[in-house]
C-alpha cells in the first residue's frame, strides 16, 4: 500500500488480506442472506408451476415453389412471380406464440381455476384486479401472460413450457395453447394455398382463351383450305395442331396442380404439429428448489459483503485525506 495521504493504490496482496480480515463478516452476510433467500422462498413466495411439451417440426411434404419451378421449366408456362408469404412455417411459431393476435385468442378462453368453482377467462386470471381502467387491465394482461409462455425452437424439436400459480392451469393453458397453434398453423396454411390458387386459376383462365383461340383458328383454316396439298400449307396446318396441343398440355398441368392445392388448402392434417411429450400436471413447484434458493443468496450475500467492505475502505480514506488536509491547512 502507497502512502495514504498522496494517491492510494492497493496491491492485490492488500486485497486479500482486507478480505481475510473481514472473513467473519462475508461469512455472516452470505448466511443471512441464504436464510432470507430460503424461508422468502417457501414461505411468501407464491408456487410457481411448469408444465412443458416437446413438438416436433412438422415437414411440409409439399412445396409449391418446387412445383411451380417444375412446371416452368418442362413447358412453356410463365407464372406471376407474386410472393405469397408462408405463415404455417414453423420457424415463425416463436414468433407467432407472443404475438398480440395470439395472446388475444388465449385471453378470451375460459379455464378452470382454483380461484372459482366456474371456469374462469383467463382474461381475468392474468389481470390485475387493482387496475380499474379497461385499456390498461389488457395491456398488464397481456404482458403477464407473454412472461409465462416459452418456446424454445431447436434444430428438430420445439420446447413448450407455460408457467402458471396453479398446477391444473398450466397444463391445462400449455394443451389449450397447441390446439391454438394447430388452429393458427392451418388458417395460415390455408390462406397461403388460397392465395397461389387464385394465381393458378387466373393462369389457367388465360391459357384456356389461348387454347380457343388456337381451336378456333385451326377451325376456320380448315374449312378456308379444303385441300391441303402443298408444302407450305401442310406446315402451317402442323404449327397451329402443335399450338393446341401444348395448350392443351398446360393447361391439364395447370389444373391437376389447382386441384393439389385446394386439397393441401383444406387439409386440417397436413401441416399440424406433431407432440412428442403431452403436457403434465407439475406436481411440485419451480421456485421452491432449497438448492437454487440457497445457491442466489449466497451469491447476492457474497457481492453485498464485497461491497461493504470496499465502501468502508473508501469512506475511512476519505476520512483520513480530510483530517491530514485540515491539520495542514
Amino acid at each position: 500500500m502507497t502512502n495514504r495521504h498522496n494517491k492510494t493504490s492497493y496491491s492485490a496482496v492488500d486485497l486479500i488480506s482486507i478480505v481475510v480480515n473481514r472473513l467473519n463478516l462475508i461469512v455472516i452476510l452470505v448466511f443471512l442472506c441464504t436464510l432470507t433467500f430460503v424461508v422468502q422462498g417457501l414461505l411468501f413466495q407464491k408456487p410457481l408451476y411448469q408444465s412443458s411439451a416437446k413438438m416436433i417440426k412438422s415437414i411440409n411434404s409439399f412445396n409449391y415453389l418446387s412445383h411451380e419451378r417444375n412446371l416452368q421449366s418442362n413447358s412453356t408456362i410463365s407464372l406471376p412471380l407474386i410472393n405469397v408469404p408462408d405463415l404455417s412455417n414453423s420457424e415463425l411459431l416463436p414468433a407467432i406464440i407472443k404475438s398480440d393476435v395470439f395472446i388475444n385468442r388465449l385471453l378470451h378462453k375460459k379455464f378452470d381455476s382454483n380461484q372459482s368453482n366456474e371456469r374462469t377467462s383467463l382474461f381475468l386470471l392474468m389481470s390485475d384486479k387493482g387496475i380499474k381502467e379497461n385499456s390498461r387491465k389488457q395491456r398488464v394482461a397481456k404482458s403477464n401472460l407473454k412472461k409465462l409462455i416459452t418456446l424454445n425452437n431447436n434444430e428438430s424439436v420445439m420446447s413448450l413450457n407455460i408457467k402458471a400459480n396453479d398446477p391444473n392451469l398450466a397444463k391445462d393453458l400449455a394443451n389449450k395453447i397447441i390446439n391454438e397453434l394447430n388452429e393458427i398453423n392451418f388458417l395460415f396454411r390455408k390462406n397461403t394455398f388460397t392465395a397461389r390458387k387464385n394465381i393458378i386459376a387466373k393462369k389457367i383462365e388465360t391459357v384456356e382463351k389461348k387454347l380457343k383461340i388456337s381451336e378456333k383458328n385451326l377451325e376456320t383454316f380448315l374449312l378456308t383450305n379444303k385441300r391441303i396439298d402443298s408444302a407450305g400449307l401442310k406446315m402451317k396446318k402442323n404449327s397451329m395442331e402443335q399450338d393446341i396441343e401444348l395448350n392443351k398440355s398446360i393447361f391439364f398441368e395447370l389444373a391437376r396442380y389447382h386441384d393439389m392445392l385446394n386439397l393441401e388448402a383444406n387439409s386440417r392434417s397436413k401441416g399440424a404439429i406433431s407432440i412428442l411429450d403431452y403436457p403434465q400436471t407439475p406436481i411440485s413447484p419451480i421456485n421452491d428448489n432449497i438448492m437454487k434458493l440457497s445457491i442466489k443468496g449466497a451469491l447476492f450475500g457474497l457481492i453485498l459483503s464485497f461491497f461493504l467492505i470496499f465502501l468502508r475502505i473508501f469512506y475511512i480514506e476519505k476520512n483520513d485525506t480530510l483530517i491530514y488536509k485540515n491539520r495542514n491547512s
